[in-house]
């Protein structure tokens, strides 16, 4: 008998839903329907080939780099996969997608919206206690805060607590030139890494080598482990930071090697 939620044999309406969900999800996904993946590079860049013919975004665009960092490990993404194409499993081809297709159009957007993240930065929204939690974010974030005083020659304003206060309209301004300043790769790996991060002053930070991304990263989430330390970690947070994670990482790609 078939109830028509689990379709199939009669034994199969008694497995596990989610795993049926999960299969009949990747069903949906396009068929591998190539062998060889390739870098082809000519004066515009680095074309990746799948069986010698090049590959297009969403919106028509050649899949075409700037660096062979960057097409290296979109071949490796595209060789992963398997029986279907997974673009969950595909981040940096994702990104470079959302680039090509969006982020000409949508610069001045997206610099200011970089600009306006510093007004509210995470990095600069202090706890007044317990004490041992004061005491590590201004020795974790102190320094860079310090360092991003130096790099715009202003004076960030420390808020205890949650309420919203002002910092100088200056700063915001000229965060929001050196976004524009950068090329629409680097724009795209910046903007993806503040609003993961929720601090355009972490993402300056990688961008301007001050940090590592993974470093940046730790630091991004200083209140969270803190939390985690006292109450234990959740598996379904561990798992959403897991995948952010690797967000992260191809938005570190292209700010590093999109020039």
């Amino acid at each position: 008998m078939n109830d028509g939620l689990f379709p199939g044999p009669s034994g199969e309406k008694n497995r596990d839903p989610m795993k049926r969900a999960q299969e009949l999800s990747k069903r949906e996904l396009p068929r591998k329907f190539y062998k060889d993946v390739s870098v082809k590079k000519s004066d515009s860049g680095y074309a990746i080939l799948l069986d010698g013919k090049g590959v297009k975004t969403p919106a028509r665009h050649q899949l075409i780099v700037c660096s062979d960092q960057i097409a290296n490990v979109l071949v490796e993404e595209w060789k992963s996969q398997s029986e279907f194409i997974d673009p969950a499993t595909m981040p940096v081809t994702r990104m470079i997608n959302s680039t090509l297709d969006g982020v000409e159009k949508a610069r001045s957007a997206m610099c200011k919206e970089i600009g306006r993240f510093v007004g509210t930065d995470m990095l600069f929204y202090r706890a007044s206690d317990p004490k041992r939690l004061v005491e590590r974010q201004k020795k974790i974030w102190g320094p860079v805060v310090s360092w991003i005083e130096g790099l715009f020659e202003i004076h960030v304003v420390l808020i205890e607590g949650i309420v919203h206060q002002e910092q100088d309209l200056l700063f915001l301004e000229k965060v929001e030139q050196y976004a524009n300043s950068l090329s629409d790769f680097r724009l795209a790996g910046l903007h993806v890494l503040v609003t993961l991060m929720g601090s355009s002053v972490l993402g300056l930070a990688i961008a301007e080598q001050f940090l590592s991304a993974d470093s940046a990263w730790e630091i991004a989430h200083l209140d969270e482990d803190w939390n985690s330390e006292l109450w234990g970690s959740d598996e379904d947070a561990t798992e959403r930071r897991n995948k952010r994670t690797l967000e992260m990482r191809a938005a570190a790609l292209l700010l590093k090697f999109g020039h």
